[in-house]
């Protein structure tokens, strides 16, 4: 947190992003719990409508499809197939990329997070993310993956 753009240096000195005054600078709160475009890496870098996916697109990975533990290519990962009717045939593969802490990189081959759009309205330090098939939320100043959608 000490170099988030959005904060005076942690978790409780929020300057956007914050709907609770104890976490927002000098009790800052603007509401927002969903990135706006300029602040969404996916939409930054490819434009026009690709964004960085929502908590409840990300719950629906987990909830509405198989997840299968494999390696591609040699990277290891997960090919995550549809269950919903009419979608069976598709299917996405989300390498094991692990994480990183400051400079340092973990779990590669062993885990993934893969970031939300989504803060988390409890704790807005924290945003949601799709890790090793289950939902959770963590500081905004770990490094995951970022798997861009674009809505039709």
């Amino acid at each position: 947190m000490s170099t988030y753009k959005y904060c005076k240096g942690s978790t409780t000195t929020l300057t956007k992003y914050c709907n609770r005054s104890e976490y927002g600078y000098n009790g800052f709160v603007d509401n927002k719990t969903i990135l706006d475009p300029e602040d969404d890496v996916a939409h930054v870098k490819w434009g026009g409508s690709w964004r960085m996916p929502s908590k409840e697109e990300l719950e629906e990975l987990w909830d509405s499809c198989t997840w299968v533990f494999t390696t591609r290519n040699n990277v290891k990962g997960y090919v995550i197939s549809s269950n919903k009717p009419g979608y069976t045939e598709r299917s996405i593969f989300l390498p094991t990329a692990g994480n990183r802490i400051d400079i340092n990189l973990y779990n590669v081959g062993v885990e993934f997070g893969l970031w939300s759009n989504s803060i988390n309205t409890d704790r807005p330090g924290l945003a949601w993310i799709l890790s090793y098939k289950t939902m959770d939320y963590i500081g905004r100043g770990f490094g995951f993956s970022v798997r861009p959608v674009c809505p039709k």
